[in-house]
């Protein structure tokens, strides 16, 4: 029996099995008041994870075919798929669902990559939707939970302004977590890119066209 069918799926589950475990249940932080999932939508770039070594890792969200739902593909250019030369997007694609109307930020998630534990909190405690967005994602699995903080961005690079305001500070949740993910430049290739929702159609994202007007080196930060 060939052995690709074990290394492939080993390759999913430490994939799956990515951001920080503790012990216990999930930390639940406040969702933002009055957020409205419809302006959510679009491409976002990721800015900050839990997870360190990260590039060119986008989210891109669309209206979901049931009610209630969102598609989100994540895609990126790190981890084991993509050094094997598959696309990470192929195997990353989850479904958002609403669960109250009265509170939107508080949603669920469900990544197939990651079935066994079924659905995670998917929390967004902050956003002004044309600039960042901050995301508090979390899976309890018995005794422990995988949880992931998520700074998103409409442009590849992120003013540390926005930065700062992005993170989740608790007594549990601190900034010093977040490692920072690559992007922009010639390093990255991606997909779509963000238009403004007065320049779009109500989608928000685009074909991206090839440009790289972005910083090319990984060592650029933003001005303070």
């Amino acid at each position: 029996m060939s052995k690709l069918p074990t290394i492939v799926m080993s390759l999913l589950i430490g994939s799956a099995l990515s951001a920080e475990t503790r012990w216990g249940r999930c930390p639940i932080p406040p969702a933002m008041y009055e957020f409205e999932m419809n302006k959510f939508e679009g491409v976002w770039y990721l800015q900050e994870t839990f997870d360190p070594g990260e590039r060119c890792a986008t989210w891109t969200i669309t209206k979901g075919t049931e009610s209630n739902t969102w598609k989100v593909v994540e895609s990126k250019e790190s981890g084991a798929l993509s050094a094997l030369g598959f696309r990470h997007a192929d195997f990353h694609t989850g479904t958002i669902t609403m669960m109250d109307h009265k509170n939107q930020g508080d949603l669920r998630v469900f990544w197939p990559i990651s079935a066994l534990g079924g659905d995670s909190s998917l929390i967004v405690y902050d956003t002004d939707y044309e600039n960042y967005a901050g995301v508090f994602e979390c899976q309890n699995l018995g005794f422990f939970h995988r949880r992931n903080g998520i700074i998103l961005a409409r442009k590849p690079i992120m003013d540390n302004m926005y930065k700062n305001r992005a993170r989740l500070y608790s007594e549990e949740i601190k900034a010093d977590h977040y490692h920072r993910v690559r992007q922009g430049g010639k390093n990255c290739m991606y997909k779509y890119e963000y238009v403004p929702r007065n320049e779009t159609n109500g989608n928000h994202y685009d074909e991206y066209s090839g440009d790289d007007y972005y910083e090319d080196s990984w060592d650029y930060e933003p001005a303070h």
